[in-house]
């Protein structure tokens, strides 16, 4: 019965991609990336290498449900068709030179967040030269190892300045061309690596990756062949950053079935943790009050109020008391953290809370795909890419809940909200000896 359940929930998953191609044509958009993430999902488990546990039938539901509100949403909330992105490299190296200043501050203030991290970084190398990553990733689990103005600090400023950083520093390395800000690109490497070693986790490196692949992506209609042909170096050296990454998650996979493995699980794995999450009962509806949706902005003034000696509950608190317990949801995977976008919402409010939530989804992602289709800068470029990857982690997770999804927005406004580089571009164009594309409208 599962097989036939979810060879359904795959039918309609491609309806729905059918239903938003029809709206938005050829060319890279948010939805693909959401729907595709999703339909891949739903073939591993159909296919199912990891033989996972069989799945409760209300997640195939509710998998349709929050598919299909988030497509809809898209749909009437982006205002134009035929979503054809190219970038003009003339433009681009325009606006870096308008910006050198906040490029420099930015930097700067990377400089700052590792003064600020640079206890808890000498702690954790300490540890990571006793006795391994492994060890460091387990103590920061199991371990409160982190003070209140320290999780302040880090939630507030550090890690949005990181992935900030790593943000801009690719666009410099991919349309800049490296000709200037090389240390940009370094400064985010660093930053990528210390919060490895701030949290014993990968997810910085494991961005620069998906950030850069999105960006080649877009600029390239999402073309496979074309990225190759017209931006060997760039793609040769996000191959290196992607060994890299490999390297450093087999030296933290305490598992036998290797890196590969584990990320195949770290992506597909949240959906039957939410079976898990159903079949046991701990799915507790109404558990987040209506806040998970909003989490971001609420954790946005909790995390404040509990500076001042006022704490309160947090979203991302109460969320991780549901989703922290490693679970074996196979006989050979264990599992944590990964529950998928929709269980905020249900926790919210059941299925009511998973049709709002599912709309707020995809009214974001037509909004950061509408503001990069009417100014194309370095904001919108930003905004587009990290809204693209949220999508693509629902399958995991729902970022928009953190108060990091919050301060990215915020600092990268502050800093590069007023910069322009044109206007939206279709490509219907030529080829350029950039690898652009020039508008013949233009």
């Amino acid at each position: 019965m599962d097989k036939i359940e979810i060879v359904l929930t795959i039918f309609w998953i491609l309806m729905m991609s059918i239903l938003s191609y029809k709206r938005i044509g050829h060319g890279f958009s948010i939805i693909k990336v959401f729907n595709l993430v999703w339909l891949a999902s739903y073939l591993v488990y159909l296919l199912n290498p990891y033989e996972y546990y069989e799945l409760n039938g209300l997640v195939h539901l509710y998998t349709c449900i929050f598919v299909c509100i988030v497509n809809v949403s898209f749909v009437f909330t982006i205002r134009n068709k035929a979503i054809h992105y190219s970038i003009d490299f003339k433009n681009i190296e325009f606006e870096f030179d308008l910006i050198k200043t906040q490029v420099r501050i930015l930097g700067l203030l990377s400089f700052v967040s590792w003064i600020f991290s640079y206890n808890r970084i000498r702690h954790s190398l300490s540890i990571v030269m006793t006795t391994g990553m492994h060890s460091l990733r387990t103590y920061v689990y199991n371990g409160d190892v982190f003070s209140t103005i320290e999780r302040l600090i880090y939630q507030y400023f550090v890690q949005p300045m990181f992935i900030v950083t790593i943000l801009i520093a690719l666009q410099i390395l991919i349309f800049y061309r490296f000709k200037r800000y090389r240390y940009i690109l370094l400064v985010a490497f660093v930053d990528a690596f210390m919060y490895s070693l701030l949290f014993g986790g990968r997810a910085l490196l494991v961005l620069i990756v998906m950030y850069a692949m999105f960006m080649l992506l877009i600029n390239n209609g999402g073309k496979i062949m074309r990225i190759i042909m017209t931006q060997g170096k760039s793609v040769l050296l996000i191959g290196v950053i992607a060994l890299i990454v490999l390297a450093y998650s087999m030296m933290r996979v305490s598992r036998s079935w290797g890196a590969i493995s584990e990320y195949g699980v770290y992506i597909t794995g949240g959906i039957p943790y939410l079976s898990y999450l159903i079949d046991s009962g701990k799915l507790h509806t109404g558990a987040l009050l209506g806040k998970g949706i909003i989490g971001g902005i609420y954790d946005f003034f909790g995390l404040a109020l509990s500076v001042i000696g006022h704490p309160i509950p947090l979203v991302s608190q109460v969320y991780s008391s549901y989703v922290n317990d490693f679970v074996k949801v196979s006989e050979s995977v264990t599992t944590n953290f990964t529950a998928t976008a929709m269980t905020a919402f249900l926790l919210d409010a059941g299925v009511i809370g998973l049709i709002l939530g599912s709309m707020v989804c995809g009214w974001i992602f037509a909004k950061a795909e509408n503001s990069f289709q009417n100014k194309f800068s370095v904001f919108s470029l930003s905004v587009f890419v990290y809204i693209t990857n949220s999508a693509f982690e629902t399958i995991q997770n729902y970022t928009y809940k953190s108060v990091v999804f919050v301060m990215v927005i915020m600092i990268l406004w502050l800093l590069f909200g007023k910069g322009r580089i044109g206007s939206k571009r279709i490509v219907i164009g030529h080829q350029n000896n950039n690898g652009g594309y020039h508008d013949c409208n233009q």
